[in-house]
């Protein structure tokens, strides 16, 4: 292993963060041969992370001062995760980052039921349109897109989610004069094959500091530092409710007086929405 390497990793674990990651704002002197050097790093406004390989309480940055998230799942192949979805938008609300849904390959979406008008990926994520902005897109027919790109204009997007969801079909899509190695599906396990390894960040032409950061397929992200104390501060839903228990610490999983479970019965909270809080509530990572 490289001294320079040594060094780095030595660093990133004394501060339990990475120095510098994409998306800060940095001082750079030129010193010639197209080359820069970093003088100072502004700080850290916000990020998107996960857990380092190895480690359970070092943080990988994957984007640096992002303005907003968009957390892109599929109709199917691969089929979307809701837990997955919930944990990412749990980040999302406990660093400040507003966040985006996107459902791609609306172009595979079929009928919730036969006759009723509806579709089965509006069903799914129906739970999510009254707190978040939803779009659903195809890179196949330019579903959505029109829409999403005023959603993107002048901001620093990073765009995450599981792998084989179709991020760099959207993004070649938004942004065709850069082209992006677009991956399968594997047959033996039903999950995307990574196909951006590391994140890049891409200004789209035409747009005046509009950006987006194409991230390596994520299947967790960290939730390091959020105690279970204030999950409920980051489910939007249940925000009006919390403060209205009987109880000053009730926490909304079996005690009597629980203003948030008597909205869940009354249908003021989407139930499965609610069954997330009450998983990551109890930290039971198996759900």
């Amino acid at each position: 292993m490289l001294l320079s390497t040594v060094k780095g990793t030595l660093r990133r674990q004394r501060l339990k963060t990475d120095l510098v990651a994409v998306g800060d704002r940095v001082w750079v002197t030129d010193v010639g041969a197209d080359e820069g050097q970093i003088e100072a790093i502004e700080p850290r406004l916000r990020s998107l992370a996960r857990l380092a390989r190895l480690t359970d309480d070092t943080e990988q940055i994957i984007l640096a001062n992002p303005d907003q998230a968009l957390f892109l799942f599929a109709v199917r192949d691969p089929e979307p995760h809701r837990r997955m979805l919930d944990r990412f938008l749990v980040l999302a609300e406990s660093r400040g980052l507003p966040a985006l849904i996107g459902i791609g390959k609306m172009d595979l979406d079929v009928p919730a039921r036969p006759g009723t008008g509806g579709s089965l990926a509006r069903a799914f994520f129906a739970d999510y349109e009254p707190v978040y902005d939803v779009h659903y897109l195809s890179a196949v027919t330019g579903e959505g897109l029109d829409r999403l790109k005023q959603a993107l204009v002048g901001k620093v997007t990073a765009v995450a989610g599981p792998s084989g969801v179709g991020k760099s079909s959207l993004l070649n899509a938004l942004d065709p004069d850069r082209r992006r190695a677009v991956g399968a599906i594997s047959e033996a396990t039903g999950k995307g094959r990574h196909t951006t390894i590391a994140t890049e960040l891409h200004r789209l032409p035409g747009e005046v500091e509009t950006y987006v950061a194409d991230t390596p397929g994520i299947r967790a992200l960290a939730l390091q530092g959020i105690e279970r104390d204030d999950l409920d501060r980051f489910f939007p839903e249940l925000r009006p409710y919390s403060d209205r228990c009987f109880y000053a610490d009730c926490t909304h999983l079996h005690e009597p007086g629980c203003s948030v479970r008597d909205a869940v019965e009354a249908g003021a909270i989407p139930p499965l929405r609610y069954e997330s809080y009450a998983a990551l509530r109890r930290g039971d990572e198996s759900e």
